[in-house]
């Protein structure tokens, strides 16, 4: 049995099918994209993004990318290894973790420290 479901990647509307023995089966595997749609960047508000997939080369970990491609930020998704479900990555804030793009002949940002931080040297003991 098939079913299909659309994902929305930006401007793309994609038909995505899934295969199982019978429904209960093509609903669970349904279930590996734990996304919901992305309609825009989470860096720029650009709906020019793509998907793309990868496979790491030293543990062949397989995950996708979601690339704007106008400011190249990224958002990654990785397969957990429990259930094998692709889950967006969060920040501590709970929303998407869009990476912006630094080119590799740039050094990468310094974080900067939080205005609400308690200074270095007002230590508590």
């Amino acid at each position: 049995m098939d079913i299909m479901f659309p994902k929305q990647i930006g401007r793309n509307k994609l038909m995505i099918t899934y295969r199982g023995d019978d429904l209960h089966s093509a609903l669970t595997s349904a279930r590996e994209i734990g996304f919901p749609d992305i309609k825009k960047c989470g860096a720029c508000n650009s709906d020019n993004l793509r998907l793309t997939a990868f496979t790491t080369e030293a543990e062949g970990y397989k995950y996708v990318k979601v690339i704007c491609g106008d400011c190249r930020a990224s958002l990654t998704m990785g397969q957990t290894k429990k259930d094998h479900i692709y889950y967006a990555r969060k920040n501590d804030n709970g929303h998407p973790d869009w990476v912006a793009y630094v080119p590799k002949n740039q050094p990468q940002p310094t974080p900067q420290p939080s205005a609400q931080s308690e200074p270095e040297d007002d230590l508590p003991f």
